[in-house]
């Protein structure tokens, strides 16, 4: 499915939204007016995962209506990791605790040091 980048003649906003080739002409901004597409030269495309929403029961077509309801409903994106990352990420703050309760020993181990010969 193409990526069509839109520009509305109302409010001067663009946007950008996956359509089927049939469907590229009729796009609505979100002010309610009818968008026209934007013809360019070649253009660097940032890749969008499409996104389907739960609440909705549907994908959602493009970055904005995700952003709008990811923001609308109090969500966040959590990026998707491999067993690896987490595993990796378990050992590094596996390894700052250790650090920490050594410290605590250490700064125990001196005051009752200065509790003895205080």
């Amino acid at each position: 499915m193409p990526l069509y980048e839109y520009e509305c003649p109302n409010c001067n906003t663009t946007f950008d939204a996956f359509r089927l080739v049939a469907e590229r002409r009729n796009e609505i901004c979100s002010c309610g007016t009818p968008a026209t597409i934007v013809i360019g030269g070649n253009v660097a495309v940032h890749i969008f995962t499409p996104y389907y929403s739960k609440a909705l029961g549907r994908w959602l077509g493009n970055r904005q209506e995700k952003e709008a309801h990811l923001k609308a409903n109090h969500l966040v994106e959590v990026p998707d990791v491999g067993i690896e990352d987490l595993e990796k990420e378990a050992a590094r703050i596996k390894k700052q605790e250790d650090k920490i309760a050594y410290k605590k020993e250490e700064v125990e181990f001196c005051n009752k040091w200065q509790d003895m010969n205080g």
